[in-house]
């Protein structure tokens, strides 16, 4: 199948399932937990920066500490 997955015959019932399942919420709390786990780790570590977050989307920087 090719083309956009909301023309496809089947996106309504999958958009039933993420309200249902709250996936929203959850990804946007899980998002916030990566995200204070990663400041902790920016924190503690001297090669960890750029802590970022979108949802569940976390990301950071790994670099080269010079001292």
């Amino acid at each position: 199948m090719q083309g956009n997955v909301f023309r496809a015959p089947y996106p309504v019932p999958s958009l039933g399932v993420s309200e249902e399942e709250a996936i929203l919420a959850r990804s946007m709390a899980l998002g916030e937990k990566l995200g204070q786990r990663f400041t902790q780790w920016q924190e503690q570590f001297a090669s960890v920066e750029n802590v970022r977050h979108l949802g569940s989307m976390a990301a950071f920087d790994l670099v080269t500490a010079f001292r």
